[in-house]
């Protein structure tokens, strides 16, 4: 059976407020890698920091801790790439 994190997201619910204005945490092994003001910046930012050889553990929104672990920010860089989804300002 499958673990699920309490304030786990599915990926269209992620997708749907990938440009909310919100502070989310890009973290490695329990430490901030940086702050970003949404969740596209933050899958970004991961993503950019992964490439450079760091171990990204999680992305973690502020306000409610939505958690959104490796595996689903790549998945989620994937589905935004293929859906071309736009940037809502």
């Amino acid at each position: 059976m499958a673990m699920h994190l309490p304030n786990a997201r599915t990926d269209d619910e992620l997708i749907n407020i990938l440009d909310e204005p919100e502070t989310w945490t890009v973290t490695s092994q329990g430490r901030r890698l940086c702050f970003t003001a949404s969740l596209r910046t933050a899958i970004e930012r991961g993503s950019t920091f992964a490439r450079a050889g760091a171990i990204v553990t999680t992305l973690s929104r502020q306000s409610d801790n939505v958690i959104v672990p490796p595996s689903k920010m790549c998945r989620l860089r994937k589905l935004i790439a293929d859906r071309d989804v736009p940037v809502v300002p």
